[in-house]
């Protein structure tokens, strides 16, 4: 299991911000103390209990288990494709993109990358296979007997509310480094870390044998100011 641990200041939004750098109040109760920098916005979110309900099933039995399927790594698509269609190898292409193009239009896929080969075509051929073919999958798993439920997000059905949300600079960031006992008791699910007293206590219980964690992260945070989250 990855881990992202982010040190992060809550700071008045920018014009346009990033939905990374955003976080709900509704999500996060505990970030309330900046609730002065919040504004309000659309969120919208799968109904999950509705999904699993809609096949017989209750959602409290199941655990979220992966996603994937969507890539932000496109320089590497679009070198990978022209490559290939210069030295016309589109069965190895094909090969390369299996994973994350869900489709068994394949004609289609071909006609819009031979398209892609004009220099100036990348970025709509990007654009419709975004919104045509990309999609994410995300697997859940039974609690008791271990089974796997597959759901492909784009079908899903959807709801949307208004929240209150806080628009943050990250600050701090560390890759993993945490001990198997963090994974054990949850804490990657905890509340963001608003106070320095909590956040000493998780790094002796935790990542006392990582040296990079207090560099990282603890020395970055400044209570009142910062908050921690594991995700």
């Amino acid at each position: 299991m990855g881990l992202d641990i982010l040190v992060c200041k809550p700071k008045n939004a920018v014009e346009t911000p990033d939905e990374d750098d955003e976080y709900s109040l509704f999500d996060h109760p505990e970030l309330k103390i900046w609730e002065n920098l919040s504004y309000e916005k659309e969120m919208t979110y799968v109904d999950w209990k509705k999904s699993f309900s809609d096949l017989g099933l209750n959602d409290e039995d199941y655990e979220w288990c992966s996603s994937g399927g969507v890539t932000d790594d496109w320089e590497r698509h679009e070198q990978d494709v022209r490559v290939a269609l210069k030295i016309d190898d589109w069965a190895t292409t094909r090969q390369h993109l299996d994973s994350v193009l869900k489709t068994n239009d394949w004609a289609t896929v071909k006609e819009h990358f031979i398209l892609a080969s004009t220099p100036n075509e990348w970025e709509t051929v990007k654009q419709h296979l975004d919104w045509n073919l990309f999609d994410t999958y995300v697997t859940f798993k039974n609690k008791i007997s271990g089974e796997k439920l597959v759901f492909k997000e784009k079908s899903l059905p959807i709801y949307s509310r208004i929240e209150k949300i806080i628009f943050c600079e990250e600050i701090g960031y560390q890759r993993k480094g945490a001990n198997k006992q963090f994974f054990t008791d949850k804490i990657w699910d905890s509340p963001a870390i608003v106070d320095l007293k909590t956040l000493n206590e998780i790094g002796e219980k935790y990542f006392s044998h990582d040296e990079n964690f207090k560099e990282n992260i603890i020395d970055k945070f400044v209570e009142g100011e910062t908050f921690v989250l594991f995700t």
